[in-house]
């Protein structure tokens, strides 16, 4: 499958909201099978936080374009010599059949500035196979956080590993 990314501003991103929105959504029931939470005050809420923390210059998003529609996100902070992976979400259909890996870690390396030496990242308890991409970044469980845990790798070799075989996945 071919996938494109593409970095959004704060004034576009709000057309892209509901899509992204939508592939969170599924995901987070896979992984946690809770049901009947009411989606649109869900979404209301994600949407504020999300578009604030754009406006207030502190979140970047990436889309992920597949088939000439939203697949999937990337949405990021840098903080001092930080990269902190807020979300990163693609659809159930594209998990595993893209070159995502490959295509985004190029991507990030032509936009972060020089200087970041760690990522940090939270997943769900729930979410085994984000942890397993965690743990062959080599990134290493820091804390938990309600529901979350943290992990924390070292900038310059996860990056390393895509340079040195394409992919790490």
């Amino acid at each position: 499958m071919r996938i494109f990314l593409r970095m959004v501003n704060n004034r576009e991103v709000s057309r892209f909201l509901p899509d992204m929105f939508s592939i969170l959504l599924q995901n987070m029931l896979v992984i946690t099978n809770e049901e009947g939470f009411d989606n649109q005050a869900t979404y209301f809420q994600w949407e504020k936080y999300t578009i604030d923390s754009m406006e207030a210059g502190k979140r970047k998003t990436i889309i992920i374009i597949g088939e000439k529609r939203v697949v999937g996100f990337f949405m990021f902070s840098l903080l001092e010599h930080t990269l902190l992976i807020e979300e990163f979400e693609l659809e159930k259909d594209y998990q595993g059949k893209t070159p995502i890996f490959r295509v985004l870690p190029r991507y990030l390396a032509e936009i972060i500035p020089k200087g970041i030496k760690r990522v940090v990242a939270y997943t769900n308890i729930n979410n085994h196979r984000a942890q397993r991409i965690m743990e062959k970044l080599k990134m290493k469980p820091r804390d938990r956080a309600g529901s979350n845990i943290c992990y924390e790798g070292n900038y310059d070799e996860i990056f390393h590993c895509f340079q040195l075989s394409g992919k790490c996945l």
